[in-house]
Parts: C-alpha cells; structure tokens; sequence
C-alpha cells in the first residue's frame, strides 16, 4: 500500500507507477481495479507514483511518444485531487517527456481524440493535448 510505496525511492515509486499503468493497459484485472480506485485515495500515495502513473499515459521511460487511455481517466482524477503544485510539476514532467521525445509508432487517430478530449477538459491539459497532437501529427506525416 501507500507507506510500503513510501520506503521506496522516487525512481522505485514511478517506477510503480508506470507498472501498474502498464499492467491495466494489458488488461490485468487487478492493475485495473487498483486505478479505478487510485483516485478516492490519490493523496496517500507517494506522489511519484501517480508521477509515472500519469507518465506512462503518454510518454514512456525511454522518451517514447505513445498513448495509453485505457485508465487515462483515472491517472487525471487522480492528479487533479493532488495540490495544485504537485499536480503541474507532473503535467509539466509530462510536457517536456512529450516535447523532447520521438513517437514510439504512429499515432491511432481514434485514440489519439480520446486522449485530446480527457487532456483538454483539464484546465491545466490544453498545453499538453496540443503538444501531443503536434507531435504525434507530426509523425504521421512524416511517414507517409
């Protein structure tokens, strides 16, 4: 739980994070109910878990652009209850991981407008949203 999360090091604790995204992104069950219910007790967790939770949504450990939307509604619930510094020092990990990085493959265009839409009902995901589009557009054409 959250104080056995705690012992870890920051680096474990988004480590964590991004595994239990992957994990429900596969389909594991448990992973699944853990995110669904991450957003009642968001502010017991180290926030470096919800760190690479929220991560793992849009840009892996390897600077790679992709998106994961499966529990993308969940990761945003969850970091909007956070403190409002907290929560832009993960948009803003986000944004630079999203900026910096390559896309991992091209985009699903179904999937990329669901992820926009969650980002941009966020007051803080407008930014974020326009960059992921940009960069993973980008990409598209860039393969044809």
């Amino acid at each position: 739980g959250p104080d056995q999360a705690a012992e870890l090091s920051r680096e474990q604790q988004e480590e964590l994070g991004r595994n239990l995204m992957q994990a429900a992104e596969g389909g594991a069950h448990s992973a699944i109910g853990f995110l669904d219910s991450v957003p009642d007790c968001a502010r017991d967790w180290p926030s470096y878990v919800l760190h690479g939770i929220f991560l793992e949504a849009v840009v892996n450990e390897h600077d790679q652009v992709r998106l994961k939307s499966l529990c993308l509604e969940e990761a945003v619930d969850a970091i909007n209850r956070l403190d409002e510094e907290t929560r832009a020092e993960i948009v803003a990990r986000a944004m630079e991981g999203v900026s910096n990085g390559t896309p991992k493959h091209l985009a699903n265009e179904d999937e990329l407008v669901e992820v926009v839409g969650v980002l941009q009902a966020q007051t803080w995901g407008h930014a974020l949203a326009a960059e992921l589009e940009r960069k993973l557009l980008q990409a598209d054409t860039a393969q044809e």
